[in-house]
Formats: structure tokens, sequence, C-alpha cells
């Protein structure tokens, strides 16, 4: 029983990390739609022993001064488009807790209405 436990474990302690070697690496995604144009990145990576990713969005040609809705893997974040109607955001993180992205992830931007303006798929670059 005991020699069991330790060799589920074992399997357990490998299967994560094969599972979170996996996630790590860059991807990207072309967005377009009739409210504008963009590109979305998520690249991930260890380094010295420490987990860092990094998250960025970047759109243009919308609307001047208004607001959207970056919408990725069940998590939203709220941007604002500057007077030329342009945006970018970035978040960084230190932990997997993030949206959890891979080849085929779809993201889409979307209006104060909930209209879909533009949207892409992610690809592992």
């Amino acid at each position: 029983m005991k020699n069991t436990m330790k060799a589920t474990a074992v399997v357990g302690l490998a299967s994560l990390a094969l599972f979170a070697f996996a996630m790590l690496g860059r991807y990207e995604a072309r967005m377009s739609g009739e409210g504008g144009k963009g590109k979305a990145k998520m690249q991930s990576k260890q380094k010295r022993g420490e987990y860092q990713a990094e998250f960025e969005v970047e759109g243009e040609n919308m609307l001047s001064d208004a607001s959207y809705w970056i919408n990725v893997d069940g998590q939203s974040f709220l941007v604002n488009t500057n007077a030329f109607g342009s945006f970018e955001f970035s978040a960084r993180y230190s932990s997997p807790d993030h949206p959890n992205i891979e080849g085929g992830t779809p993201i889409n931007i979307t209006n104060g209405a909930g209209d879909v303006v533009m949207q892409g798929v992610f690809q592992q670059r």
C-alpha cells in the first residue's frame, strides 16, 4: 500500500510537471471584425526556477474614447480606446494563475452592448 501511494504521487507530480511545461511558450492571435483589428500575445517561461508570463492585446481602427471588453478563457478585461481609436493592454503574471491560452483558444473584443467587434484564435509560435 505504501509503495502504491508513492508511485501514484510520483506519477501525479510528473503529469503536473508535463502539463505546466506544455503550457510554456508563445501564442499569438490576429483579430479582425467590423469594429477594428488587433493582435494578442501570451508568452510564458521558466527563468531561474521562477514562472513568468505576459499577456498583451492591442486594438486599432476602433471607435475613439470608447470602452471595450477583452474576453478570453472565461476572463474579461476592460480597456478604453484613446482619441485615435486604439488601445494597448498588458498584464504580467508570476504564477500560472492567468488565462489558460494554448493553440485554438478563441479571443474576442466586445463593446458595451456585448456585441463582438473583433475576434481571433490563438496559434502557437
